[in-house]
C-alpha cells in the first residue's frame, strides 16, 4: 500500500488525505448503485476489502474482537465514508455465506 500510493507514514496526516481523495473518487464512480460496473464484479470484491483500511467488515465470518477492530480504524474517515462502508456491509451481506463461500 504504502508503495502502491507513495504514503509516507512519517506523516499520517497526508495519507489520510490521499486516502481521503480515492474515497471520494470511489463515491463518484458508485453514484448510489449497488455495484461499480454493470453486474457484481472482481472490482467489487477489490474495493470491499480495501476499505478495512477504514474500517473492518463486521461479519460473523471475519470475528475480530474489539482491540483488533480499533487498532483497523481510521475514525474520522468512517464516519465521513460511512456510506461507503454501509455499501459494503451491503455485499458482505448478499454476497458472503456463514461457511465463507460465495453466493452465486
Amino acid at each position: 500500500m504504502n508503495r502502491k500510493y507513495r504514503l509516507d507514514t512519517r506523516d499520517p496526516e497526508q495519507d489520510r488525505a490521499t486516502i481521503r481523495r480515492g474515497l471520494e473518487g470511489l463515491r463518484t464512480e458508485l453514484r448510489g448503485r449497488d455495484t461499480l460496473l454493470s453486474d457484481f464484479t472482481f472490482a467489487d470484491i477489490a474495493i470491499a476489502v480495501s476499505l478495512t483500511l477504514v474500517r473492518p467488515v463486521e461479519h460473523p465470518i471475519i470475528p475480530l474482537g474489539p482491540a483488533m477492530r480499533a487498532a483497523f480504524t481510521e475514525p474520522a474517515l468512517a464516519e465521513e465514508f460511512g456510506d461507503l462502508l454501509a455499501w459494503r456491509d451491503k455485499l458482505y451481506a448478499e454476497r458472503r455465506s456463514m461457511q465463507g463461500t460465495a453466493h452465486a
